[in-house]
């Protein structure tokens, strides 16, 4: 048998929790839109494909939810201060 990662793990909580009731969606995508303004390329990327991941997977009151926002992900002022060889390199 293939042992899931954790990360793996994690998104389908999170996918299984949109099913539920008692969870709070806005604040389930707010969460997700906050780390997409990190500065950390990795940390945007993981929200990035977990907010797809849920999307395709999840209830679909998590895609309602976005849908009626006025914005999602507003990555124009990122800037991975990570990059390669200690340069800053724009997204």
């Amino acid at each position: 048998m293939i042992e899931r990662t954790s990360n793996k793990v994690a998104s389908d909580d999170l996918v299984s929790a949109t099913n539920t009731t008692n969870v709070n969606i806005p604040q389930m995508a707010d969460t997700l839109f906050e780390r997409s303004t990190n500065a950390s390329w990795v940390v945007v990327f993981k929200a990035l494909a977990t907010t797809h991941h849920i999307c395709v997977h999840g209830n679909e009151r998590f895609i309602q939810y976005l849908a009626s926002r006025t914005s999602l992900f507003n990555l124009s002022n990122f800037i991975d201060k990570t990059g390669s060889h200690g340069k800053a390199s724009e997204l």
